[in-house]
């Protein structure tokens, strides 16, 4: 990014591959509902725990109204995972282009076997993603967290997401 001076601010490539690509999909698959979305699902009061894909669905789509992109040109998912929201943006929420940035060879590979044109994936750091066009909108579920390392200064720390969303939205 530019003027980003902090070395290495936060998850390192090597602690991706570890947890990811070092066990493979097969077993994500194991105990993941099939939209493969790894993060806490969003539940309704005394609804069974069956129905872990409804409860990822609407997860899903409560961030999605949160961040205000339904029907937006572009929007961004840092940290995409197996594409749950990139494919839930476009699918039902008439999003007309989605971009997601991973880390993680494992799922760049799965979301590219997609072969959607209004899909895009990068492989690449967040702190490396340069849009060619600003975003709409931009959602993270449970990646904002590691941008960061736990021994950087609050001002650090706000300086490193400050630039992220700075050239994000500026394109």
């Amino acid at each position: 990014m530019s003027n980003f001076t902090t070395q290495n601010p936060g998850t390192s490539v090597e602690a991706l591959r570890h947890h990811y690509c070092n066990v493979g999909n097969e077993f994500y698959r194991l105990w993941l509902d099939p939209t493969l979305t790894y993060s806490c699902a969003l539940w309704e009061e005394n609804e069974g725990h069956d129905n872990l894909q409804a409860a990822q669905l609407r997860k899903i789509d409560f961030h999605v109204a949160q961040a205000r992109v339904k029907g937006a040109k572009r929007v961004l998912d840092v940290g995409c995972g197996w594409g749950s929201v990139l494919r839930r943006l476009l699918d039902v929420h008439s999003v007309e282009h989605a971009v997601g940035i991973t880390m993680s060879e494992i799922h760049y590979e799965w979301i590219s076997a997609l072969n959607n044109s209004k899909l895009e994936v990068h492989l690449e750091s967040w702190m490396d993603h340069f849009p060619k066009e600003p975003y709409d909108g931009i959602i993270s579920l449970e990646a904002f967290e590691h941008f960061t390392k736990l021994d950087l200064s609050q001002q650090e720390r706000i300086r490193v997401y400050r630039e992220f969303f700075r050239v994000a939205t500026n394109g």
